[in-house]
């Protein structure tokens, strides 16, 4: 079965207090939470502005763009772009995962990112907090940052200008443009 229904909002709701609308998404969204038979979404392009994605199944879609909200659940394969604030407590399991034009992905905890992903850190920020990654292959240009105390761990890393100011794991460095600051171990 597939359920649709519009979910439509008016200047009144960009006007209410930001945890208030918070709270109110997470509250209809919880209202999904006794159907766990449902497994799996897929679909061709996903867009998260605000609000938050759960559940125990997986949301596939071919591309995800992410400019603000919480993925608290399990985003499949794709190419996925952040370009907002955007909190992961789930698993994102993209094939590319670009974060670009300062948006800022936050990690709320370890291994949360797909360990064959490629990760493209273009003039945004990856934030690790204390909690280790591995990823495929990092990219860090255009200024980008990867940031915390954690350890990202990649079999690559291309630095093309940015600041490294988390630590990195055992894989092959290859400076080819720009100026990177690593402040890291």
């Amino acid at each position: 079965y597939l359920s649709v229904y519009p979910f439509v909002r008016s200047l009144e709701w960009y006007l209410l207090d930001p945890q208030e609308r918070s709270s109110m998404l997470r509250e209809h969204g919880m209202m999904a939470a006794g159907y766990k038979d449902v497994r799996a979404n897929t679909i061709s392009a996903f867009n998260l502005s605000g609000g938050m994605v759960f559940g125990s199944g997986t949301l596939t879609a071919s591309t995800y763009t992410l400019s603000g909200g919480v993925v608290a659940g399990l985003l499949g394969a794709g190419t996925a772009t952040v370009t907002g604030g955007v909190s992961l407590t789930g698993t994102m399991n993209a094939t590319t995962l670009n974060i670009i034009d300062n948006g800022v992905l936050t990690l709320g905890s370890a291994e949360r990112i797909g360990n064959a992903t490629v990760l493209d850190i273009n003039a945004g920020t990856l934030a690790l907090g204390a909690f280790s990654e591995t990823v495929g292959a990092m990219t860090l240009r255009n200024g980008g940052v990867l940031d915390g105390t954690g350890t990202l761990t990649a079999a690559t890393y291309t630095l093309q200008g940015g600041s490294v100011n988390a630590n990195l794991g055992v894989g092959t460095a290859t400076v080819t443009a720009g100026v990177t600051m690593l402040n890291g171990l």
